[in-house]
């Protein structure tokens, strides 16, 4: 390409940070709505990136969408096939729906369980599970071929020859992929909501978001090793094994574990930031993929020694703020308007811009982080925010001064709006102030002590507001106010607590070491506390004799509510090591608290 020079090259760069506002051919649609799967293709070629009601295929080497599936809601789960030429998808209306993955056209669709979702390694078969069934479908014609009833699956996936299914639930287990049957469970394995099958079918690890990890032989259906994680940052949340078979991959809260099969030693963490919900394994080609929260996908490559951050993925939204930020502080922008008259507003407006790039740590430091504490601020910046970036594309050229002047002067009206927050911040701490001396007069101490703390908050969330540069006002008198009131329902407050204190005396005074601390920590706050058999604790006679304390708690966030029984055995006042049992149903039977 040739070199322009002089006021010619100006105009060129000009037009240049113009066209940022279009879509890069590597751009995909953008979404408001969060990523829930991001799942990669076999041979790593293709990624498939789900919201709750749309997928769509994107070419890894490119970035660019290949295609985006129709009509698919509520999506459960996101398979490809072996060869990558297909996708299955989980979603509305108990369905699972097959789509050819390089046009996006549906090629059948099954009924059935839709909650996990797996091809054979030939193709030819399809496996979808839920709770209490699993079924398997022929992928040409959707018939199914196979149903099999379970107590509780939350995953499937076929051995390497396809002639088994292992299934992930309650516990791992095993059933015959082509004549379907009673399942076979793997004796002494629980909770297995995660399995994967090593390359050459001879073992399936299983492991549970509660630190539970087995080796199962597939042809004993035995437990060869297992091995409990209690470090909640190492516990797993996906797995996968590696080519050779011997190695474990752990997607953990930092990153990826990398453990030693068949022995579940740790060999090495990979930290792995930000990582987010959608996430995906390809133990293989060893890479991972997960998807940021401006709708970006990050590709990792992973050696069992290092990770490694490889290609980035965006979409139009977030490859035009990456755009706009780089460009904003490059040398050729700077020079793009070297007419004084251009220059006088034009490098302004990009000043400006910068001050309000989310990209730019130094002033979201400021505004962003500070605006987010108030629920008033965080509304004000993000409708100047859209409004700056409508100003900011239809109007960044060299032309359009008084375009680019009404984007100054809607950052005015932000700054405006951002300091009358202060006043609302005197206004909370005034109020908090009235309701505080209510609460004395009622008695309840509490309420009072909590308006005291809500008034210290709103007193530092003011002092922090102080520091940004177009804020500057006088906190003495907040100040005044705040120490007034700590002043003024202190002794009460001391009151309260002796009272409280009081009121727990006979548990207290008989209660002792860990007992007494199970106590404080659970029924105390409000926890309900249960012997053997499901028997409630609630007397302090009860507390000192109880040999076993148990507490449980419910998921509803599934398809059909999971209960988690924690228990803990007593030897005097020493407390044992926790026992986790869970199940299907709302409430746990008295058999779970042993």
């Amino acid at each position: 390409m040739e070199r322009l020079s002089g006021f010619a090259r100006s105009i060129a760069a000009c037009a240049l940070v113009a066209s940022l506002g279009l879509a890069t051919s590597s751009a995909w649609a953008d979404t408001e709505d969060p990523y829930k799967f991001v799942v990669l293709s076999p041979d790593a070629k293709k990624i498939a990136v789900a919201t709750w009601k749309t997928v769509d295929i994107l070419d890894v080497e490119s970035g660019a969408a290949v295609a985006s599936l129709a009509d698919v809601k509520n999506v459960n789960a996101v398979a490809f096939s072996r060869d990558g030429s297909r996708v299955a998808v989980g979603c509305e209306r108990g369905t699972v729906k097959v789509f050819d993955a390089a046009s996006g056209k549906l090629v059948v669709t099954m009924k059935g369980p839709n909650g996990a979702v797996a091809f054979s390694p030939d193709g030819s078969r399809i496996a979808g599970g839920a709770p209490l069934e699993v079924s398997v479908w022929d992928a040409t014609n959707g018939k199914r071929v196979a149903k099999i009833k379970t107590d509780g699956v939350r995953s499937v996936a076929f051995s390497p020859d396809g002639k088994l299914l292992a299934l992930g639930g309650d516990k791992v287990e095993f059933v015959d992929a082509a004549a379907g049957g009673e399942p076979q469970g793997a004796s002494g394995s629980r909770s297995a909501a995660m399995i994967a099958w090593s390359p050459d079918g001879t073992k399936v690890v299983g492991a549970s978001m509660n630190g539970n990890f087995y080796v199962v032989d597939a042809a004993s259906k035995a437990i060869a090793t297992k091995r409990y994680e209690n470090d909640s940052e190492h516990k797993a949340s996906g797995i996968a094994i590696g080519a050779d078979g011997a190695t474990l991959f752990v997607r953990t809260t930092a990153g990826v574990d990398v453990l030693e099969l068949p022995s579940l030693t740790r060999k090495a963490s990979l930290e792995v930031a930000d990582t987010g919900e959608a996430f995906s394994f390809n133990a293989e080609k060893k890479v991972i993929a997960y998807a940021l929260k401006n709708q970006a996908v990050k590709l990792v490559s992973f050696d069992g020694s290092e990770a490694k951050v490889v290609k980035t993925l965006q979409s139009k939204a977030a490859a035009q703020a990456g755009a706009k930020a780089t460009l904003c502080g490059s040398d050729e922008y700077k020079a793009a308007c070297t007419n004084q008259t251009l220059k006088d507003y034009y490098w302004k407006v990009c000043m400006e811009a910068s001050r309000l790039d989310r990209n730019n740590e130094a002033k979201v430091k400021e505004w962003g982080a500070a605006a987010r504490k108030f629920p008033a601020a965080l509304e004000a910046y993000t409708k100047f925010k859209e409004k700056w970036e409508t100003c900011y594309s239809d109007n960044h050229n060299c032309e359009n001064k008084s375009g680019a002047e009404s984007c100054l002067k809607a950052g005015d009206q932000f700054k405006e709006a951002f300091k009358s927050l202060v006043e609302g911040v005197k206004t909370d701490v005034e109020q908090a102030k009235s309701r505080a001396a209510q609460s004395l007069q009622s008695n309840s101490f509490d309420s009072a002590r909590m308006e005291t703390t809500s008034a210290d908050k709103w007193l530092a969330q003011l002092v922090e507001l102080n520091q940004i540069d177009f804020i500057k006002t006088d906190v003495g008198g907040i100040q005044s106010m705040v120490d007034e009131m700590k002043k003024s329902i202190g002794g009460d407050v001391t009151k309260a607590v002796a009272k409280e204190e009081e009121k727990w005396k006979p548990f207290t005074s008989v209660l002792k070491g860990d007992r007494l601390a199970f106590f404080n920590d659970n029924h105390r706050r409000g926890t309900n506390v249960w012997g053997k058999g499901k028997t409630l604790i609630r007397t302090p006679s009860g507390f000192k004799k109880a040999s076993l304390m148990c507490y449980y708690t419910i998921d509803r966030n599934g398809v059909t509510p999971r209960w988690e029984t924690t228990c803990f055995k007593f030897k005097g006042n020493k407390k044992g090591s926790p026992t986790i049992r869970n199940g299907w149903g709302d409430s746990p039977p008295s058999k779970a608290f042993r």
